[in-house]
């Protein structure tokens, strides 16, 4: 109904289903989430942007929920998901001790790869990587 309203009718096939909690989809985005709860307020004074994207993480973790009605409607949240390229610096450069900047910096990169293997080399998602490991 509301996609109808908006014009966007040849989008109904997308969401077109049950929709139900994708715990899995809400653990993944968690890491951010944490980060921003916990730096909220050094962001807000730093940055004007904080909270665009802070709302875009957010949406991104709604909209990740639609891949239980489609497993292409994962997609909707790519549109979301891209402006965490700007919200990671802006985790490090609100801190202002530098082993707080190191730390945070640190915690970003392990869970970019922690992300990445899970989803690229454990799972198999997009054929990146050819090979998927199996646990025995």
């Amino acid at each position: 109904v509301i996609l109808n309203f908006l014009g966007l009718s040849k989008f109904i096939s997308y969401i077109n289903g049950e929709i139900y909690v994708l715990v899995n989809q809400i653990i993944m985005r968690l890491p951010i989430i944490v980060l921003i709860l916990f730096n909220w307020r050094k962001m807000i004074k730093d940055s004007n942007a904080a909270p665009f994207l802070a709302t875009m993480s957010l949406f991104d973790l709604l909209a990740a929920q639609l891949a239980s009605i489609n497993p292409y409607a994962f997609r909707i949240a790519s549109y979301f998901s891209e402006y965490n390229i700007l919200l990671f610096p802006e985790f490090v450069s609100c801190q202002k001790n530098k082993m707080k900047k190191l730390l945070v910096f640190s915690l970003i990169v392990i869970y970019m790869f922690v992300y990445w293997y899970y989803i690229y080399v454990y799972q198999g998602s997009h054929m990146t990587i050819p090979y998927k490991f199996y646990w025995y």
